[in-house]
């Protein structure tokens, strides 16, 4: 055995050099492993520690812009309400008087709301670029657009106060002496009314929400204030009423005004512009007919036409569909239109919350779009659309919980209330719904694809109404016209869904972001 052994070969010190090296080489490598695997592993750490305080921001931002903006919506209730609790102390015709004039004020300030939604991308866009000449041209459209449009607002409501009252089947003489006479005193204030919608809008491009609420609340103040001076002790009763309103729009238009002169940070002279000095390269001699900064200034005027058109004829059609709602629900009978008006409120109450998400998602993602960060805005969407979608569920709980308790904070009416429970389970099912369809809406108004939404708000109407046609012949009740609403919003909903993961739609990223 010990020869055996001896005659087996001894490895040369060559030999074992190269086993040795060949060793130190692969713990050398299995090291070098070990620290690229670590170095990945702390890169996916702090890519991940930095996506989460990217997260963390997008939320603080959000929320500073939601939480005001929904204090903000319930202002315009606010004032009705006030209107109303100290005109009902007049009397019966008096309180009916404005609450037709109420329907008809409500629709005509509503339908120029375009004013607020088509400055808001606008002036955000031009912040994100730091572009202040841009951002003042938009805001001087928004000006001269809302002053005019107010002006002829208010001649309208004016000279057609009488027919308005008509058209509202106002009955008797009185009654119908005071709704003219408050019309009246409203259209005093439309030209203020229009300014402080795109005033509003301009605040939230800047993403500031807290200026216009503070204007809200002091307007709101001054409104109480005077509503008892000049209804009682100045008697002039209703129309005294609409004077007061219309003291304070005037009031918070001039502090508006006054609040947006002194923002040059934002605003700048509205030649000096990048964009304005790219045309003068681009086009420097005059072709006959427009210089170069005119021919740009009338394609951006031809621009933001076309976006209040489109932005106003899907306000209308929306407006025109609920108050056709209304109508086929009043046709029931005095408890079904009673239980309507009831779960109306409950709808108006949610989108306050739900609407300043919207608000959110067009100044963020127009911010976005306008530092041509994409993916961003998606991330952006996507985040409203999670907190959307929770406040949604939130909503339905609260609402299905409080099915007992929550109606007779407004009636206790036996017939009504039978009648609204009738429809909970639709209004219940319906709030993630509607908490999805106005943050995406909010998100597309962001990308100013003002076309897309015109038309698809004017397809999911005309599937309502057909709806809402049938209720009658069919004896659908007001379950039926709850059902043509859920049918709104899904329509809408499946409509704006599908233009958000289109891959051709407005936020669609290429292949290098994605990548």
């Amino acid at each position: 055995m010990a020869m055996a052994m001896a005659r087996l070969p001894t490895p040369s010190r060559d030999a074992r050099g190269a086993l040795g090296i060949r060793r130190r080489s692969r713990r050398l490598e299995g090291r070098r492993k070990a620290s690229e695997t670590e170095r990945v592993r702390e890169e996916a750490s702090s890519a991940e520690t930095k996506r989460q305080e990217r997260g963390s921001k997008r939320d603080a931002t959000i929320l500073a812009i939601a939480w005001p903006a929904a204090l903000s919506l319930a202002a315009d209730p606010l004032l009705a309400a006030v209107d109303t609790a100290y005109v009902g102390r007049i009397g019966v015709d008096a309180l009916g008087a404005l609450g037709a004039d109420a329907a008809v004020v409500a629709f005509a300030f509503t339908a120029f709301s375009f004013l607020g939604t088509a400055t808001t991308p606008e002036v955000a866009q031009a912040c994100a670029r730091d572009d202040g000449a841009a951002a003042t041209r938009a805001m001087r459209r928004a000006t001269i657009t809302s002053v005019a449009c107010g002006t002829a607002l208010a001649v309208a409501m004016g000279c057609g106060a009488g027919a308005a009252a008509d058209a509202m089947g106002v009955d008797g003489s009185d009654m119908r002496t005071l709704a003219v006479g408050y019309l009246q005193a409203r259209a005093m204030g439309a030209p203020a009314a229009l300014f402080n919608c795109a005033a509003q809008g301009a605040f939230r491009g800047m993403q500031d929400t807290k200026t216009p609420l503070a204007v809200a609340l002091a307007s709101n103040g001054l409104n109480a204030v005077l509503d008892p001076w000049l209804i009682f002790t100045l008697g002039r009763g209703v129309e005294g009423a609409g004077e007061a309103t219309a003291i304070a729009e005037w009031c918070a238009a001039i502090t508006f005004s006054l609040l947006l002169w002194r923002r040059n940070d934002v605003f700048g002279d509205p030649g000096d512009s990048k964009e304005w000095r790219e045309v003068d390269g681009n086009h420097p001699e005059e072709d006959g007919t427009l210089l170069p900064h005119a021919r740009k200034g009338w394609e951006e005027w031809k621009e933001f036409a076309g976006a209040g058109g489109a932005v106003m004829m899907r306000t209308v059609a929306l407006l025109g569909t609920r108050l056709f709602a209304t109508s086929v629900a009043t046709h029931l009978g005095a408890a079904p239109v009673a239980a309507h008006q009831v779960a109306m409120q409950f709808w108006n109450f949610a989108s306050f919350f739900v609407d300043s998400l919207a608000i959110a998602g067009q100044s963020l993602v127009a911010v976005s779009i306008g530092m041509g960060d994409m993916p961003e805005a998606r991330e952006v969407s996507k985040r409203l659309m999670q907190i959307g979608l929770g406040l949604g569920i939130g909503l339905s709980v609260l609402y299905g919980l409080g099915s007992s308790a929550l109606p007779q904070a407004f009636t206790d009416d036996k017939d009504v209330l039978m009648a609204f429970r009738d429809i909970l389970p639709v209004l219940v099912l319906m709030q993630p719904l509607n908490a999805l369809v106005y943050v995406l809406d909010g998100v597309l108004v962001g990308t100013k694809d003002y076309k897309f939404l015109a038309v698809a708000m004017l397809i999911s109407c005309a599937a309502t109404v057909v709806i809402l046609e049938e209720v009658g012949p069919y004896d659908l009740g007001l379950w039926g016209v709850w059902v043509g609403l859920a049918v709104l919003m899904g329509g809408r909903l499946a409509t704006l869904a599908y233009r958000y993961y289109a891959p051709s739609g407005p936020l669609a990223l290429q292949e290098q972001e994605v990548d």
